[in-house]
């Protein structure tokens, strides 16, 4: 599954294409045309059937414009929006993206109205300075066969301490890339790649780069770890850095804030 967005051109109401026989059955829409036959034609099998095949190659090959789109941008795919939509969520946290926001629930659907359009550019610009957010990815995955039972994904500030578990005097948590376990305050251990082990109610963390081991009797009461049976274990990734990534996205909207502004036309979610 893709998610794209695209603006019209303005072919059609600046004459630049002659209007077709079927002209009179044309309704505009904000995302293009629709035809909008009367009975007596409908009632004409072969006539509406010729219509309707005119009026889809008209639309798609009328113009210079594909389909009669100025631009057409394809997104991202299911999993690049996932990355997407957390990023969108967790900036809004700290500075207020209310387009962006109202884009995570339209999209595949719904539009940025040019009257809006500046707006939108300067939350593509809060949204591109965020590009540096490390990517923290927690899966639950079976150690029978490696396949990955859950995976959830978290962002936060380079500087940001992050804690994901937390009882009595132990802490797990995230600074800097790093994981580390303090006991009363204390650092005892720290990895970028951690796998956590059970064993009935034994728990053992593993540096994944170095092996280093440390073992405590702490029972995880957090539900969204769900290690409750013997042969789960909890790997959390590393920050990945997804400047790249980021940087796609915003030209990507970039692209299309140019092309709304330059042909005063809406961008279209789909």
């Amino acid at each position: 599954m893709g998610y794209d967005a695209f603006v019209r051109c303005n072919c059609y109401k600046e004459g630049k294409i002659k209007k077709p026989y079927f002209s009179e059955y044309l309704i505009e829409t904000i995302d293009g045309f629709e035809l909008n036959l009367p009975k007596n034609i409908l009632d004409d099998k072969y006539l509406s059937e010729k219509i309707e095949n005119d009026f889809f190659d008209w639309e798609y090959n009328g113009c210079e414009h594909e389909d009669m789109e100025y631009i057409n941008c394809r997104i991202s795919n299911a999993g690049g929006m996932g990355y997407l939509i957390g990023a969108i969520e967790y900036i809004n946290k700290f500075e207020k993206i209310p387009l962006l926001m109202d884009y995570v629930k339209n999209c595949n659907g719904g539009f940025i109205d040019f009257k809006n359009i500046h707006e939108f550019k300067n939350e593509i610009d809060i949204f591109k300075k965020y590009g540096g957010i490390p990517i923290y990815e927690f899966r639950y995955i079976n150690e029978n066969d490696n396949a990955a039972l859950d995976s959830t994904v978290s962002f936060n500030k380079e500087d940001e301490k992050k804690i994901l578990l937390s009882k009595n005097n132990f802490q797990l948590y995230v600074l800097n890339g790093i994981f580390y376990i303090s006991e009363n305050n204390n650092v005892v251990f720290h990895a970028s790649n951690l796998v956590i082990y059970r064993q009935k109610h034994d728990y053992s963390y593993v540096n994944l780069m170095t092996k280093e081991k440390y073992n405590c009797k702490f029972i995880f009461e957090d539900k969204c770890f769900k290690i409750y049976t013997k042969n789960k274990f909890t790997f959390l990734k590393n920050p990945e850095y997804f400047v790249e990534l980021f940087n796609c996205f915003a030209e990507i909207f970039y692209d299309l804030i140019k092309a709304s502004i330059e042909t005063k036309n809406p961008i279209i979610w789909c």
